[in-house]
């Protein structure tokens, strides 16, 4: 998949230039600058995954950033082949500084491959997918829960969840590569009269 940088050409360029003083220091440990990357100034499609090394756990603080109180249905969530695919409506909070009120877009969130996947409603777990819980959920973070050393056949586990621990739904992977991935289908459309800023003449 062809993952697009949302990083702006300035920030690209000190990326650049850190990749260049890394090869000298292997040992160095290279950190994106996420402030950088989630104050966006105008609206565009956004592609990130989630990298499979040391670094996940930053990008998977930055992906919950991104699909924070995000909303879906389960009859949107297909497995196919290991893939699980959820068609999800997300708020672009990289864009709340600029425009001073929520943009919202329609995104899809894809984990693989999934070995089998289980729902957790309140204190109940379900098994599968068509164990959904009815109606729309709302997202509240991700996180990824690794498989204890020696385990050969399975990764790590793949949460999202929503409210205080009200429903999740957790994934099992493969043992990799994986993927944890989302895009946006649309281009988010920036307001006529964004909040805060006063109304045109003759509006």
């Amino acid at each position: 998949m062809n993952i697009r940088n949302p990083v702006p050409a300035d920030g690209r360029k000190r990326l650049a230039s850190k990749n260049r003083a890394r090869k000298k220091n292997p040992s160095a440990i290279l950190q994106p600058d996420f402030g950088t990357w989630f104050r966006a100034t105008e609206p565009r499609r956004i592609c990130y995954a989630v990298r499979d090394d040391a670094n996940q756990w930053h990008d998977l603080a930055y992906l919950s950033s991104y699909l924070h109180d995000a909303r879906f249905c389960p009859s949107q969530t297909k497995l196919v082949k290991g893939c699980l695919r959820i068609r999800l409506e997300r708020d672009c909070w990289e864009l709340f500084g600029t425009y001073g009120e929520v943009i919202s877009v329609p995104s899809v969130l894809e984990i693989s491959p999934v070995l089998n996947l289980h729902w957790r409603l309140e204190h109940a777990v379900l098994e599968g997918l068509l164990a959904a819980p009815p109606g729309e959920l709302w997202i509240s973070d991700c996180l990824i829960e690794e498989t204890p050393q020696g385990t050969q056949r399975e990764g790590p586990v793949f949460h999202i969840r929503g409210g205080l621990n009200f429903w999740s739904l957790s994934a099992q992977l493969g043992p990799g590569p994986w993927k944890i991935a989302f895009r946006d289908t649309k281009s988010p459309v920036a307001p006529a009269n964004p909040a805060g800023l006063p109304t045109p003449r003759g509006a």
